[in-house]
């Protein structure tokens, strides 16, 4: 128990270029995104984290296809309590506990094609896409009560198949899908259902 004040600033800049009517992301173009988070207020200390992410979007083969490269690495400073983490984690993989996270991520995302299919009142689906993926990542993990550490190699690779929808015909569009992941680490297999909601387009 206890109240914590927590301050966050933020650095973020972009380049991208604008995105034709069936592009799924921009054709080209750069983001830099710097995060620091800490509790210098309030009854509990969650100690600070400090994050640096870099996207980049290149197009594909053919046209409407795009490749992303994302990086991304965080530093903890652990204390009574933690900070959660910033940067994403290779997509089906759980997250982990750690003073270092380093995340490199590549997309290979097609259109396959546009249906238009419509049912009724329910919803209207307009496209469907595949994106291609292949995650690596490494994290120093705390072990022995904090008092050392160890280093953890994790990464994934798969794909997602998504439609672009319309539910009960609401303005906001919607994203839904499946994404199957092979968890290289583990050599196993995770399946997800997806759901995403822009209510920035409205």
């Amino acid at each position: 128990r206890g109240s914590i004040i927590p301050l966050t600033y933020r650095l973020y800049a972009h380049n991208l270029l604008s995105q034709g009517h069936r592009d799924i992301q921009p054709a080209i173009g750069q983001i830099i995104d710097i995060y620091y988070r800490h509790s210098p207020f309030g009854d509990r200390d969650y100690g600070t984290i400090w994050s640096a992410e870099g996207t980049l979007y290149l197009p594909g083969v053919l046209r409407h296809h795009g490749l992303r490269i994302y990086g991304g690495y965080q530093q903890r400073q652990f204390a009574e309590s933690s900070f959660s983490d910033i940067i994403s984690y290779p997509r089906g993989q759980a997250s982990l506990m750690s003073s270092q996270l380093f995340c490199l991520k590549s997309d290979y995302v097609l259109p396959l094609f546009y249906p238009d299919w419509s049912l009724g009142k329910l919803s209207y689906f307009k496209r469907i896409s595949l994106r291609l993926f292949y995650d690596e990542a490494w994290a120093m993990v705390p072990i022995q009560n904090y008092s050392a550490e160890k280093r953890v190699n994790f990464g994934s690779a798969g794909g997602e198949m998504t439609t672009d929808c319309s539910i009960l015909r609401l303005l906001v569009p919607a994203q839904i899908g499946v994404r199957a992941s092979y968890l290289t680490d583990q050599r196993n297999y995770n399946f997800e259902f997806l759901l995403s909601v822009n209510f920035s387009a409205l």
